[in-house]
């Protein structure tokens, strides 16, 4: 079945992924500015100019939908990380970009989402851990590097240590309501993060 043509709209019928990306930028809009409360699928739908059906089809409640919007914004804003010859500048430089582009979402967890923890019974590391898959492999990435250069002991590389250094970022901004500050940040790298995966002599 195709999907149905656009409300209102005279141009090209869009279909595949072109409308998927225009729906999933729409819904995201919807998030940022009325948090999930105002998330519904007519009103995606008219501002993306499509049918609740062809919505539907691909997402059927409006949590999946809100996940798939997140998941988009943050798969189409990757954290970059290049070699830059050392670990603990790497990873103060995805913590710092973390912040840069998160803060975003830690104030719409924190204050938008209630709504989605409710109906979803889950909590914010639960939904965390969901959307977490791409900048996974970035943090992955720069730790790979490092045990190749014998900075860090691969062994200790638990999946728990891996999460840790953004763990703490979001553990911080929930207790403190603003951005993770650059002293900070140095701090986890320095005083918790190196020591717990840096090669002993």
């Amino acid at each position: 079945m195709t999907d149905s043509p656009d409300i209102g709209s005279t141009t090209r019928r869009r279909r595949g992924a072109v409308l998927e990306r225009a729906i999933l930028e729409v819904a995201w809009e919807e998030l940022r500015e009325g948090g999930y409360s105002a998330l519904t699928f007519e009103a995606v739908a008219t501002r993306a100019n499509t049918s609740r059906p062809v919505l539907n089809r691909r997402w059927p409640t409006r949590s999946n939908l809100a996940l798939a919007a997140i998941r988009y914004r943050l798969a189409s804003h990757p954290l970059d990380v290049p070699d830059l010859g050392n670990v603990r500048d790497e990873l103060i430089s995805y913590l710092k970009q973390t912040v840069a582009r998160g803060w975003t979402f830690a104030m719409m967890f924190a204050s938008q989402m209630t709504e989605y923890f409710r109906e979803t019974n889950t909590t914010p590391h639960q939904l965390r851990a969901a959307i977490a898959t791409a900048d996974e492999n970035s943090i992955y990435e720069i730790l790979h590097r490092a045990v190749h250069r014998g900075e860090v002991d691969g062994r200790k590389l638990t999946p728990r240590i891996v999460r840790l250094p953004k763990d703490l970022l979001f553990n911080d901004a929930m207790a403190t309501m603003k951005p993770t500050s650059n002293k900070t940040i140095v701090e986890i790298v320095d005083e918790i993060i190196m020591p717990l995966v840096e090669v002993n002599d």
